[in-house]
């Protein structure tokens, strides 16, 4: 028989085990947590209305307003502990029958009041983080700047571009009303907010006028009827949620950039203590033609399209020739473009009108630019930058002059990097800057510098010509010139080719590509539009100039030869795939040779190179019966002169001289020609034997006109000497920089690149810097071993 089990013995000391408790959830909703909670919500939001109301009308500070939404969040949390250990009843607070009548056991009832703990303190710090994200932020924000963002349309009603062209008005009438200054609010939203302005919101605005430390924003909006519409403008501060000031006026459809003059007229008193009456009367009585093709002509300067911005300002000039705005935006867009004339004659026209102090300097500066005088371009643009430091045009024509002129500073390409870095970052949406920041980017030697540049630029500007130049500078940069299709390229775009020859001949890394672009222009550049004289120019003299620099003279030599006989024998001697063009029906074998491709040989010998004969023989067909060089030509007489100085034949020099200054006298007096005489001086004063008059003129000059393409402009013959000059009389930190210039950009600077590292290399040994000669030699060196396609 089996025996029934024992039941357990129970362990003396233990309590009875407690009933079963019922969840937190159902704890929550007995003790009414949950419809405490939502009371609280309720009647909390009401409160915070009524607030957002009276407050304003009662003038307290906005912050006032915040600490109270952040009180309104610390109680949250207080108001869920007493509900759960209070009830209320008709007598007042009782504590909760529920507490009472649910034992429960010590380590639950700690984990319970631990978890509300917790709950309560995360609420009281984040609660406190917003009261002190409520108080004013100890920012500094400059109140006179303005940010206007375009004004959002209603959907079909009046044309897109209204909101965008109402906007920029507003902004240059700012920028014309005593210390105001207009930061374009377009310039720094994203794609979509620029094509629909409804995406912009306040949050975002007030985030971007912050960041460009602006203490107040402009923000609007249109409403149409049926022959008229109304401007609606809220003017914020950036610490405040609620507007300053609020204005608003009616105008015709035809002219609604009226309309909002009139309103933002309606804004001085807020921005400005004392102003004028009308400060928008400046642009409320010209011609509405006259302003429409102006606003057409900013449209289109926004998005990097320069010849057609170009042409919208002269209709407004033409218009309104007392426009003073659609002037210097022309002479800036005509600059873009390198039609200096027209850039000229406008930026003449615009420093005859009404300018503010600020953009009268900025006048000044470009006409010097234009002039090509650097050390007065700069010295207005840095009054011009005085008066508003966040000027993104002076910056951006700052980064022109140490670009296109080479000024006497050190490292000019870097003072140049610099100044278009500032002016891409205060204005994103220039695109001029965004090339030559890609430009100097390719001539980088660190990879990591054209990693994604083609997509980079390619995603930012809107130019067609400019996105194919720096997608096919960076595919050569990158992969090599193996990677392009040479002859195709100079075939269907020999323009943009040129340009990419010459950017990439600015760095020597990048010299086997440069040699192939210019190959390829001399070749199979089959263009007849008369484009292809320039090209053909500039790329015998680039292309030269690297032969010899990588130490193959003889090539060059031969290829001289070959352009001083005919085209095609250029074209054979450039690149060996011209029979192939020939026999396909390209050019025929008879031709004319290169206009002044014999001239070159006197430009190489005078740089030291030898021509095995070639340049006495040029000179002595330029001589008359007398022994005399009998050309009128200044620019002609230029290259018997500085090579008749090379030879140290004073009498020549100094004949050639008085020819070119009695030329002068009596014909047009260019700028060009003046600065050729001027060099000249020089040339024939260190021919006499006097060092330190030849280093006098040598140091007062400047190049201008067209430094990039023009051999003489760019003066790279007179630096070199120059920086021997210097380095014979124990000048060595002038002959550092002085060679420092020639890296620069101009074409013809690769012709000078190993005399000038050289020269640089002796300089820094007498300033005890050996370690950096050592550098330079080998870089030197290099040039011949490893600058080869």
């Amino acid at each position: 028989m089996t025996e029934a089990p024992h039941p357990p013995a129970e362990k003396p000391g233990l309590p009875d085990p407690p009933p079963n408790q019922p969840g937190l959830l159902a704890q929550l909703m007995e003790r009414q947590v949950g419809r405490a909670a939502v009371m609280y919500v309720v009647v909390a939001f009401a409160l915070l209305q009524a607030a957002d109301l009276l407050l304003p009308a009662l003038g307290a500070p906005y912050w006032v307003f915040r600490v109270l939404v952040g009180v309104a969040f610390v109680g949250f949390p207080i108001i869920l502990v007493l509900s759960w250990y209070f009830d209320l009843t008709p007598q007042g607070l009782r504590r909760s029958t529920s507490e009472k009548a649910l034992p429960v056991g010590p380590r639950r009832l700690w984990v319970r009041r631990g978890i509300l703990g917790v709950v309560g303190l995360s609420a009281l710090v984040l609660g406190g983080f917003a009261i002190i994200r409520t108080l004013p932020a100890n920012v500094e924000l400059d109140s006179s700047r303005i940010v206007v963002f375009p004004l959002v349309v209603p959907d079909g009603e009046v044309p897109a571009s209204v909101g965008e062209d109402i906007a920029t008005m507003i902004g240059h009438a700012l920028d014309r009303a005593a210390s105001l200054r207009w930061i374009d609010g377009w310039a720094f939203l994203d794609r979509d907010e620029q094509v629909n302005s409804r995406a912009l919101t306040l949050a975002r605005a007030r985030s971007i006028a912050a960041a460009q430390g602006s203490g107040r924003f402009v923000v609007g909006r249109v409403v149409a009827g049926a022959d008229s519409l109304t401007v609606l403008l809220d003017l914020f501060d950036v610490t405040e949620e609620l507007p300053l000031q609020r204005a608003g006026a009616q105008g015709s459809l035809r002219e609604p950039w009226s309309a909002g003059l009139r309103a933002a007229n309606q804004l001085l008193p807020s921005l400005i203590d004392e102003g004028p009456a009308d400060f928008a009367a400046h642009f409320t009585g010209r011609d509405p033609a006259a302003v429409a093709h102006f606003l057409a002509g900013e449209a289109a300067y926004r998005r990097v399209r320069y010849p057609e911005a170009l042409a919208a300002y002269q209709s407004a000039f033409t218009v309104d020739p007392a426009f003073p705005e659609a002037a210097i935006r022309g002479a800036q867009a005509a600059s873009w473009t390198h039609r200096s004339v027209e850039a000229s004659l406008l930026v003449e026209a615009a420093l005859a009108l009404d300018l503010t102090d600020r953009d009268r300097a900025f006048a000044e500066g470009l006409q010097a630019y234009l002039a090509g005088d650097s050390e007065r371009a700069l010295a207005a643009l840095d009054r011009a930058l005085a008066l508003d430091p966040r000027m993104a045009a002076a910056w951006a024509q700052r980064g022109e002059v140490y670009h296109h002129l080479a000024p006497s500073r050190r490292l000019p390409d870097s003072l140049a990097a610099a100044a278009f870095q500032q002016a891409y970052t205060l204005d994103p949406t220039a695109g001029g800057v965004l090339y030559h920041l890609a430009q100097h980017r390719l001539r980088s030697e660190e990879p990591e510098a054209l990693r994604g540049l083609d997509q980079e630029f390619r995603s930012a500007a809107s130019d067609p010509s400019l996105i194919s130049e720096i997608e096919l500078s960076t595919r050569c940069a990158v992969q090599g010139p193996g990677a392009v299709d040479w002859e195709a390229e100079a075939r269907e775009r020999a323009g943009i080719l040129m340009e990419v020859a010459v950017n990439l001949a600015a760095g020597e890394r990048r010299w086997p590509c440069a040699e192939a672009a210019y190959r390829a222009i001399l070749a199979h550049d089959t263009d007849t539009s008369g484009w292809e004289v320039g090209r053909r120019w500039s790329s015998l003299k680039g292309l030269t100039g690297l032969l010899l620099a990588t130490g193959r003279t003889e090539e060059a030599l031969v290829l001289l030869d070959a352009a001083g006989t005919s085209l095609s024998h250029l074209r054979r001697a450039a690149g060996p795939s011209s029979r192939r063009l020939r026999d396909s029906g390209g050019p025929s074998e008879v031709g004319d040779p290169v206009q002044f491709a014999e001239l070159l040989f006197l430009l190489v010998d005078a740089a030291g190179f030898p021509t095995e004969g070639r340049a006495e023989r040029v000179a002595a067909e330029n001589r008359d019966a007398e022994g005399r060089y009998g050309s009128t030509n200044i620019a002609r007489l230029w290259f018997m002169g500085i090579w008749e100085a090379s030879r140290g034949d004073a009498e020549a020099t100094r004949d050639v001289a008085r020819r070119m200054e009695e030329r002068l006298a009596t014909g047009s007096g260019s700028p060009r020609d003046s600065l050729l005489v001027q060099a000249m001086a020089g040339h024939a004063a260190l021919a006499e034997g006097d060092s330190v008059a030849a280093l006098e003129v040598f140091r007062s000059l400047r190049p201008q006109g067209e430094i990039q393409w023009n051999e003489a402009d760019a003066l790279g013959h007179e630096r070199l000497i120059h920086a021997r000059l210097a380095l014979a009389l124990g000048r060595h930190r002038e002959a550092v920089d002085v060679t420092t210039w020639l890296e620069a950009s101009p074409s013809i600077y690769p012709l000078f690149r190993s005399a000038a590292l050289e020269i640089r290399a002796v300089a820094t040994e007498g300033l005890r810097m050996n370690s950096d000669a050592r550098v330079l030699r080998e870089r030197r060196d290099q040039l011949v071993t490893s600058s080869r396609p």
